[in-house]
C-alpha cells in the first residue's frame, strides 16, 4: 500500500472481550486463535489491536481483496505504518517479482492446461477428462506440499476432493487404465511448473516462494483472517514471513 504518515496514537475502548484479545496482542507469548461471527467487528478489533503494537512490524493475510482495502484504508486513516494488509497471492507476487531471478516473469492463469496439454495432447484417449483431472491435482499438490509422485496420496486426494477420474471408462480395467495416465502426468508437469520460470499462475505465487524457499520480508507479528480456510502452502509461507 501507499506511504502512511504515522498520527499520534488514540486508543479507543472496548468491550471486555476485546479488551482481553488486545492485552494478549500486547503481551502473549504463543500462537492464538480468535472465532468470531460476521458483525462483530473484526476490522475495529484488529485495528485498534495493532494500534498497541507500535514497534512492531505487523502483516494481516486475508483471502478477501475487500477486506484488505478496507483494512488498509482504516489502518491509513488511523496514522498505522507499521502494519499492513496482503494476501497470500499478492504478498508472493510482490516476492517473486523482488526476486533479481524473476524479474521478467509474468503471470500465466493457464500455464498448468498449457503444460498438460504438451504432455498430454488432443485424439488421445480421453485427453479432456485427463488433462481437467491432472491438473486439479496438480494444484491440490501445490496447495498441500505434496510432489505428485506417491499413487495414495494422490488417491487421498481424489477422494476427499471428488477429483473425476473415471470419464466415460466402463469398467474397472478402464478406471485404473485411466487412473494411471493421470497419475502418471502429475508429477511431471509440477516439475515443469517449476523448471518454466518465465511464467506463473496463482498457485505459483505463493509455491514457488515456499518451494524454491526465496527470500521473503520478514514480520514481528502475523494475524490471518479466516485462518482455518489456510493450507499447506499458506502455512508454510507464514512461517518463513514470522519465524
Amino acid at each position: 500500500r501507499n506511504y502512511v504518515e504515522e498520527k499520534p496514537i488514540k486508543l479507543a475502548p472496548g468491550s471486555p472481550e476485546q479488551m482481553a484479545i488486545w492485552n494478549w496482542m500486547e503481551n502473549g507469548t504463543e500462537n492464538g486463535i480468535l472465532p468470531s461471527n460476521a458483525g462483530t467487528r473484526k476490522t475495529y478489533t484488529i485495528v485498534n489491536g495493532v494500534m498497541r503494537l507500535k514497534g512492531k512490524k505487523v502483516a494481516v493475510f486475508s483471502f478477501n481483496t475487500h477486506i484488505i482495502k478496507e483494512l488498509n484504508n482504516r489502518l491509513a486513516y488511523e496514522g498505522i505504518p507499521w502494519a499492513s494488509g496482503m494476501t497470500y497471492n499478492s504478498f508472493g507476487n510482490k516476492t517473486i517479482l523482488n526476486s533479481p531471478h524473476f524479474k521478467s516473469s509474468t503471470l500465466f492463469k493457464d500455464k498448468v492446461p498449457t503444460i498438460l496439454a504438451e504432455l498430454y495432447p488432443d485424439g488421445q484417449e480421453g485427453d479432456y477428462t485427463v488433462r481437467a483431472a491432472a491438473g486439479r491435482l496438480v494444484d491440490l499438490c501445490k496447495n498441500f506440499l505434496i510432489d505428485g509422485t506417491d499413487p495414495d496420496a494422490l488417491n487421498e486426494l481424489v477422494d476427499r476432493f471428488n477429483v473425476e477420474v473415471n470419464g466415460d471408462c466402463k469398467t474397472w480395467e478402464d478406471v485404473e487404465r485411466r487412473t494411471a495416465i493421470i497419475f502418471d502426468l502429475v508429477p511431471k508437469a509440477l516439475k515443469l511448473c517449476l523448471s518454466r520460470k518465465s511464467t506463473y499462475d496463482y498457485n505459483d505465487q505463493v509455491w514457488w516462494v515456499v518451494k524454491m524457499n526465496l527470500p521473503v520480508e520478514k514480520f514481528d507479528v502475523v494475524m490471518i483472517d479466516e485462518c482455518q480456510d489456510t493450507n499447506k502452502m499458506q502455512q508454510a509461507l507464514t512461517e518463513m514471513v514470522c519465524p
